[in-house]
């Protein structure tokens, strides 16, 4: 078998050294990736075509064969056999890693990753400095998907070095301190300004957006607005007592921010983080608070109960990086809408006896 795969193996032309080395430098930065020590024929074939669009079905079953798979089709190409027939010269020194781009995943609808979407979009050149990933649902709960979150959840970031970091405020703080060097600057001049803008953003985590548990059957503020048994089920449903809680703290943090506004942004006179982490949960409560819970369009009401919050959203909304995505997300919860996410809601608001308090003010 090792003299026929030799022989096989001398009518596999191979490129430069310098070519095959970045090829093996690709393939082992997949491999570790991917966690795998051997590359599953079909997906090793994508592979190569990416790389060399036109590798034949002979030469791929060469290569195949000659990196120690055999000639069984259903056999995985080991990585390092793989490597070793590519580029025999390299021997057993390490290769040399291929400068990669982070990547950020993300998804459509998600206010916590649109964070990260929205800062990329507004700082300078980073929409070719970093790759974006949209995840569908099944992506989501992957095995593959979990080596970058282990909570399964967007966004999720794999830095250029290969390390992985999850949680919004912590990728948002790390790519504003290693891009601190590009304009513009997102986090306000002076240590009092900062300490304003970062409290901002902790109110948003703590008291809106963070269940502050990955227990089954526990859902953070935001979730009162479109989580239920009838379309969730009982892990990530609410009773009404609960559902009426949390839209007073909804309530509640709506009032505190708009006293904490600067103006003309949340923080001061230019857009900071914390714009960035409140504005794409406000389009959640724009589609949702009036539609389920028959709540003023509090985003639009400048007399209203919060002035200073409507006139900053008016002002915000329009520009275009923000535009942008309130219509994604807004696109999302209209496509639930029409599906029947929100009937069971408000079928249970509506058949509530009790008194308890849904709509504001």
């Amino acid at each position: 078998g090792r003299l026929h795969s030799s022989n096989r193996a001398s009518t596999v032309a191979r490129p430069p050294r310098a070519a095959m080395e970045a090829v093996v430098a690709t393939l082992r930065e997949q491999a570790d990736l991917a966690g795998v020590k051997a590359f599953e024929r079909p997906a090793l074939l994508k592979l190569f075509q990416a790389l060399n669009g036109d590798i034949t079905e002979e030469q791929f079953s060469v290569i195949c064969e000659c990196s120690g798979a055999g000639d069984d089709p259903a056999s995985a190409v080991p990585v390092d056999g793989l490597c070793a027939f590519l580029c025999p010269t390299l021997g057993d020194a390490p290769v040399p890693p291929v400068p990669r781009r982070p990547i950020f995943f993300d998804m459509k609808h998600s206010n916590n990753a649109a964070r990260i979407r929205l800062w990329i979009m507004l700082k300078d050149g980073m929409q070719d400095e970093i790759e974006t990933r949209t995840l569908t649902y099944p992506e989501l709960k992957s095995e593959d998907f979990a080596k970058i979150n282990p909570l399964r959840k967007v966004p999720g970031l794999l830095r250029d070095d290969g390390v992985t970091v999850f949680e919004s405020q912590v990728i948002l703080s790390y790519l504003e301190d290693e891009y601190g060097h590009r304009k513009p600057s997102f986090k306000p001049a002076t240590p009092k300004a900062r300490q304003h803008m970062e409290l901002q953003i902790r109110v948003h985590d703590l008291y809106i957006a963070s269940p502050n548990c990955t227990a089954p059957g526990f859902s953070h503020s935001q979730g009162a607005m479109y989580l239920s048994h009838g379309w969730h089920g009982p892990a990530r449903g609410m009773d009404l007592v609960t559902r009426a809680a949390k839209l007073a703290e909804i309530w509640k943090q709506l009032t505190w921010l708009n006293e904490s506004i600067v103006g003309p942004y949340l923080a001061g006179e230019s857009v900071s983080l914390s714009d960035m982490t409140w504005f794409p949960t406000t389009i959640f409560m724009e589609f949702m608070l009036p539609r389920v819970f028959g709540w003023p369009d509090v985003f639009r009401e400048t007399e209203g109960p919060f002035p200073k919050l409507a006139i900053w959203w008016l002002f915000i909304s329009e520009q275009p990086a923000f535009k942008t995505v309130r219509q994604q997300i807004w696109e999302y919860w209209q496509e639930m809408a029409e599906k029947g996410q929100f009937e069971p809601i408000i079928a249970e608001v509506a058949a509530d006896t009790s008194g308890l308090k849904f709509k504001y003010p």
